[in-house]
């Protein structure tokens, strides 16, 4: 809403076409300007308008916040990662989810080699142990 308030604010400026030719060309800024100052008076959240004790307890939850992203932050730094690191890992993740999902985990082509060569001795030990019984049984 801060970001818009300019922009709302320089529409009400100005001859009348001029005021219309920017009210044209920002109606997209200035329709979600509007959408949030009537959900703001709707729910009572002004600073002006909000009681005291309201605006206590909002502070409060605030400073809990914001402490509690200070540790986090200083936890991260501890762990030598970089917030703005995580910040972008956390981006990049969050647009190949809507981009269609987690993508599947592929194998590995060495792990499917490997898996391949114990079941082929497997295979090899199970008929070498299925002939010796045959043997033991002609003797």
């Amino acid at each position: 809403m801060i970001r818009l308030k300019p922009i709302v604010e320089k529409s009400k400026k100005g001859f009348k076409i001029i005021r219309e030719r920017y009210a044209e060309e920002h109606a997209d800024e200035i329709a979600e300007y509007n959408k949030a100052v009537r959900y703001l008076k709707a729910n009572q959240m002004f600073a002006s308008e909000m009681r005291p004790d309201d605006q206590r307890k909002y502070e409060a939850r605030r400073d809990a916040l914001l402490k509690e992203i200070a540790q986090t932050e200083e936890r991260l730094r501890a762990a030598d990662l970089d917030p703005e690191i995580i910040r972008t890992i956390r981006y990049q993740v969050e647009k190949v989810m809507e981009a269609g999902g987690i993508l599947e985990k592929k194998e590995s082509v060495i792990g499917r080699l490997e898996q391949l060569k114990a079941e082929g001795e497997e295979k090899k030990r199970q008929e070498r142990q299925s002939l010796t019984k045959s043997h033991n049984v002609f003797d």
